[in-house]
């Protein structure tokens, strides 16, 4: 069986780790490709003639079914990336898209359950609706803080504000510092993770892209 996805996430994680994502717009929902036996990288995202770069579609070849639990609802396994292929034909057709796909709210994407810990938005443990979504942010600001640090602070349509949220886009063009109006953002949230100095574990609320079209 394969799967093709609009490719909506391409992030940076710790080392040469890469964390992939992309919409399936027949089943109009996102999924996150997966690697059994090892973790997808810098290299498996730089294929000669299969690099994967936002906005292309990607074909892959399933290795297990779509049945993981809340929030991170949207793993998926694979055994290959089989192609990669251009759909769109300009900025304009992404933006219509981006806009065709995305989530009223911040709350529709993960619920009633974000908490603010030591200045941080969390997601307690078992909770949340899913793991990705994109929203139209009614206002975004886009800065670095002073460890250098991409940091974004968003209000939605309906006036719920996040602050603080680290982007992790890994290309550049994605994470531009600036303010912007309605404007498509990218959602995340990271796995279960603890701090040192916390008693809990939480999911982290990140923004994926910043998309300044």
């Amino acid at each position: 069986m394969n799967i093709s996805l609009v490719m909506m996430g391409l992030t940076d994680m710790k080392d040469d780790f890469r964390c992939i994502s992309g919409y399936d717009m027949k089943q109009k929902r996102y999924y996150r490709p997966l690697l059994t036996n090892s973790r997808i990288d810098h290299n498996f995202c730089t294929q000669p003639s299969r690099e994967i770069k936002l906005f292309k579609e990607a074909v892959y070849e399933v290795e297990s079914s779509f049945d993981k639990p809340a929030p991170h609802s949207e793993d998926f396994y694979i055994r290959r990336l089989i192609k990669v292929r251009e759909i769109f034909k300009n900025n304009e057709e992404i933006k219509d898209f981006l806009h065709k796909i995305s989530d009223p709210s911040i709350r529709s994407v993960y619920g009633d359950f974000i908490e603010n810990v030591n200045g941080h938005q969390v997601v307690p443990k078992d909770c949340g609706l899913r793991s990705l979504g994109t929203i139209i942010a009614r206002r975004c600001e886009v800065y670095k803080d002073d460890r250098g640090r991409v940091r974004v602070n968003i209000t939605d349509q309906t006036g719920h504000e996040l602050k603080n949220l680290p982007c992790v886009a890994h290309d550049m063009e994605y994470k531009k510092e600036g303010e912007y109006n309605d404007i498509p953002i990218r959602l995340g949230l990271t796995r279960l993770w603890k701090k040192d100095d916390m008693e809990e574990a939480f999911y982290w609320i990140q923004i994926s892209e910043v998309f300044p079209f």
